[in-house]
């Protein structure tokens, strides 16, 4: 990536953060609570980030290698699959709809891999990082009947079993898809939409053969389907990991929780937030999920309020970090 546009990306952080500080929701009973009892958490909040990013730093790494076409191709190191990491989780949070951390990373990594092989490991990566959001939702749907059967009733049953059913479809879509040859046949689908296909029309012919080579490193799952595995399993880890996150926050307000009431809490404004994913910061859309699902397990509607406060300021530190993290590029990506 030049030097020029890491700058600009830079700029666009740091103004990101600013507006996240500017825009915290903090009413002056929160505030006053933060300060005088629970701030000694905060530093453990914080901490509990780092194996977080940690194994999904492992992910990352994995599948970049994974797509390597031979023992010779160029491969990223650890601390670099880090660094990518945090600040491509940074600006997936801060962009709308999340776009922001996958063409971040295609820039970093196309200079030494190549445009085809960055853009399909980031593919890859983004939807192996999607399909460990579907094992975190099926292990709470599973769960969820197991523990609070008393909460259970036909709605929540018809909604868990619908959801079930469509995670098999989800994965069902992605190895299918990985095998029938998918950036070729998506791109093949934009010059079939009504008032676009005009314009996208010309993308056939001038990408087909780049779409082909996409396809070609993503079926290098199929080759070392251990490594996927490997990569996927991180990626779930670093979600039980996330779980503690609550546990810690509601431990600071004086509610302790099982693993399994937090893992409830993080399985579900996961989900509400993601459902939203349009919204820049998620603004609102993660607060409502803690609320409600923290009412739902019978703990107090305000001790919602406060935790949705507590994950906000995780939520700025960390994507400060990301963004400081774009001036800590290889010292041999450095043309313009």
């Amino acid at each position: 990536m030049s030097s020029t546009i890491r700058n600009i990306l830079f700029i666009f952080g740091i103004v990101c953060v600013v507006i996240m500080v500017i825009h915290f929701d903090a009413d002056g009973r929160g505030a006053s609570m933060f300060l005088s009892s629970v701030w000694p958490w905060m530093p453990i909040v914080l901490a509990i980030w780092i194996p977080i990013y940690a194994f999904n730093a492992l992910a990352y790494k994995t599948i970049v290698n994974l797509t390597a076409p031979t023992s010779a191709s160029p491969r990223i190191k650890y601390v670099e699959a880090a660094r990518l990491t945090i600040s491509g989780f940074a600006f997936s949070y801060i962009t709308p709809m999340g776009f922001g951390g996958l063409p971040y990373r295609i820039m970093e990594l196309r200079q030494r891999l190549g445009t085809t092989r960055a853009t399909a490991s980031t593919l890859l990566y983004s939807m192996t990082h999607v399909l460990s959001h579907f094992l975190l939702w099926s292990t709470a749907a599973i769960l969820f009947p197991v523990f609070y059967s008393g909460k259970m009733d036909m709605t929540l049953w018809l909604l868990i079993g619908c959801f079930l059913l469509l995670a098999v479809i989800v994965f069902f879509v992605f190895l299918k898809g990985i095998k029938s040859k998918i950036a070729l046949k998506l791109l093949t689908l934009f010059t079939l939409i009504p008032f676009i296909k005009r314009f996208t029309q010309h993308w056939l012919l001038k990408y087909s053969e780049k779409a082909q080579q996409i396809d070609q490193s993503l079926s290098m799952l199929h080759r070392a389907p251990l490594l996927f595995l490997k990569a996927l399993a991180c990626e779930y880890v670093a979600r039980l990991i996330n779980t503690w996150e609550f546990i810690f926050i509601l431990a600071a307000f004086g509610h302790h929780i099982a693993y399994v009431d937090a893992l409830m809490i993080l399985a579900f404004s996961s989900l509400i937030g993601n459902i939203f994913f349009f919204l820049p910061l998620q603004l609102g859309a993660r607060e409502g999920g803690v609320i409600s699902i923290i009412s739902l397990l019978s703990l107090p509607a305000v001790v919602g309020v406060y935790t949705a406060f507590f994950t906000r300021i995780r939520e700025i530190f960390w994507v400060a970090i990301g963004v400081i993290l774009i001036k800590f590029h290889p010292k041999t990506d450095n043309n313009d």
